[in-house]
C-alpha cells in the first residue's frame, strides 16, 4: 500500500520522503539523495516556485546544568534546568502543488504518480504508420479548413497547423512527440472503430 497516496498536505519531511522514495535514510547516499531534494525544495519555497504554508513555532529546549548528585535516600536530579527558547518552522505543502513541482522538475516519483503518464502504455507505431495517421489528420483538416495539407511534409503540417490554431488563440503542445503522442492514441482507437465493422 502507499501512504502517500493518502495525503492531501505534506510535511516538508514527507514530500522529501515521497519524491526520493526513502523513509529513512541509512546509507550515505540515501542521505546525500534526501539532503539534495530537501534542498531543492527548500530554494524553490523560499523563492516562491513551490507554494507552501511556513509557520514559525516558538519552542523551548530544556537543559540541565552542572554535576548531578545522588544520594543513596535520594535519587531526584536537583540540578538547574536551562531554557533555550528557539523557532521551529513548520512547512505543508498541498499534494497538487507538490505533484505540479515534479512534473515542473520532469520527474515522476512513484509514490506521488502510481499510475504511468498518459500515452505511455500506447503501442509504438512505425515511423510509416505515424506519417499515415499525420497525413490522415491533414487530410481530415483540409476539408475543415478547405486548405490542401494532404500533400505536405507531416513536419511542415505540424508547424502550420500549430501556428494556424495560435493564430486563433487555441493553446496546443508545445513539443512534436506530445502530438505525435495524442494522434497514436487516436489512431489506435480509430483503428479499434474500424475493425470492429
Amino acid at each position: 500500500m502507499n501512504p502517500y497516496a493518502l495525503m492531501d498536505v505534506f510535511t516538508f519531511d514527507e514530500a522529501v520522503q515521497a519524491i526520493t522514495g526513502i523513509i529513512q535514510p541509512r546509507t550515505t547516499e540515501e542521505k546525500n539523495a534526501a539532503k539534495l531534494v530537501g534542498n531543492a525544495l527548500r530554494g524553490d519555497i523560499d523563492f516562491g516556485k513551490l507554494i507552501a504554508t511556513t509557520t514559525e513555532v516558538q519552542r523551548v529546549r530544556q537543559e540541565r546544568i552542572g554535576m548531578r548528585h545522588i544520594s543513596i535516600n535520594d535519587t531526584r536530579d536537583h540540578r538547574p534546568i536551562l531554557e533555550h527558547p528557539y523557532a521551529e518552522t513548520i512547512i505543508r505543502i498541498a499534494r497538487a502543488d507538490l505533484l505540479a513541482w515534479c512534473e515542473s522538475r520532469g520527474i515522476r516519483p512513484p509514490f506521488l504518480f502510481p499510475d504511468p503518464p498518459p500515452g505511455s502504455d500506447a503501442p509504438e507505431l512505425t515511423p510509416k504508420a505515424e506519417g499515415s495517421v499525420l497525413w490522415l489528420l491533414a487530410a481530415v483538416l483540409s476539408m475543415v479548413y478547405g486548405k490542401n495539407w494532404a500533400n505536405e511534409d507531416p513536419k511542415t503540417f505540424l508547424a502550420e497547423l500549430k501556428q494556424d490554431l495560435q493564430g486563433k488563440g487555441i493553446q496546443s503542445p508545445k513539443d512534436d512527440r506530445t502530438w505525435i503522442g495524442h494522434l497514436k492514441r487516436a489512431a489506435l482507437k480509430m483503428e479499434g472503430i474500424f475493425s470492429d465493422k
